[in-house]
C-alpha cells in the first residue's frame, strides 16, 4: 500500500521559495495501477520523488509497504528504496558500453546478491521483458524499444513491490510505446503496484487509479471511472 498524508515540499528560501507540493494525499492498495497526470512543472516528479525518498518532503507523511520513508535515515531510505522500489526513466540510462547483463548486475550488487544467484535473476528479467539471449549484447546495439525493455528488466530483476515508470514511453514510437505499455501492465497484472508519470491521458484511463496534480497540488482522483 501506498499512503500519502498531506505532504510539502519546497525549494529556496524566503522570497524565492517555491512551493513543488503542497499537502498532497492519496491512498493506492497495493498491486494497483496508478497514473500520475500533469503538465511539465506540477510537480509529478517531485512527488514520485518524495514517495521513493529520494527527495524528503518538507512535512507529511508517506507510508509505503508499512513504512514511512520520512522517518528513515538516509542509509535505511537506500535500503528500503534498493529492496522494495524499481524505476524505469523515459531517458533509459543504461550503459552503452555494457552488455545487457551487466547492466542488470549492477542493480543486484547494489542490493547485495550473491554472485552464485545473479545469472539466474539476469536471465529470468531478460526473459520477462522478452530479451532472451540478449545477455552479452551491447547496450548500445540495442533499438530504443529493446533498451526500454533493458531498463523495465533492470528495474524488476530484484521483484521490487512497487515499479515506477516516469514517462516510460517518451522516447518511442507509437507501436514501441505501446508494447511497452503492454509489459508494464503484465508485471502489474502478476501484482506489481504500477505508477506511471505521464502526460498521456489514454494510457492514464488505462490505470486503476488517476491522480491529476496542478501547480503542486492534487485536483482530481479517479478510480476506476469514479471521481473522488
Amino acid at each position: 500500500m501506498i499512503d500519502v498524508k498531506g505532504i510539502s515540499k519546497s525549494f529556496g528560501k524566503g522570497a524565492n521559495r517555491f512551493y513543488a507540493l503542497r499537502s498532497v494525499s492519496f491512498k493506492a492498495e497495493s498491486g494497483e495501477s496508478i497514473a500520475i497526470i500533469g503538465k511539465s512543472g506540477s510537480g509529478k516528479s517531485t512527488l514520485i520523488h518524495a514517495i521513493s525518498g529520494l527527495e524528503k518532503a518538507d512535512s507529511g507523511s508517506v507510508f509505503v509497504e508499512g513504512v514511512d520513508i520520512l522517518k528513515l535515515n538516509e542509509k535505511e531510505t537506500d535500503k528500503f528504496r534498493a529492496e522494495k522500489l524499481g524505476f524505469v526513466f523515459q531517458q533509459f540510462f543504461v550503459q552503452g558500453d555494457e552488455t545487457a547483463y551487466d547492466n542488470i548486475s549492477l542493480s543486484l550488487e547494489i542490493n547485495n546478491a550473491k554472485s552464485s544467484e545473479r545469472t539466474t535473476l539476469i536471465r529470468q528479467a531478460l526473459s520477462q521483458v522478452g530479451l532472451e539471449g540478449k545477455e552479452k549484447s551491447l547496450a548500445r546495439d540495442l533499438s530504443g524499444g529493446e533498451k526500454q525493455r533493458l531498463a523495465i528488466a533492470r528495474a524488476i530483476v530484484n521483484n521490487p513491490k512497487i515499479l515506477i515508470a516516469d514517462e516510460p514511453t517518451g522516447n518511442l514510437d507509437s507501436q514501441t510505446g505501446a508494447e511497452i505499455e503492454q509489459l508494464l501492465f503484465e508485471l502489474n497484472q502478476k501484482g506489481t503496484t504500477l505508477m506511471i508519470v505521464t502526460h498521456d491521458n489514454e494510457l492514464a484511463e488505462k490505470c486503476d487509479m488517476q491522480i491529476t496534480i496542478k501547480d503542486g497540488e492534487v485536483q482530481n482522483v479517479k478510480r476506476r471511472g469514479v471521481s473522488a
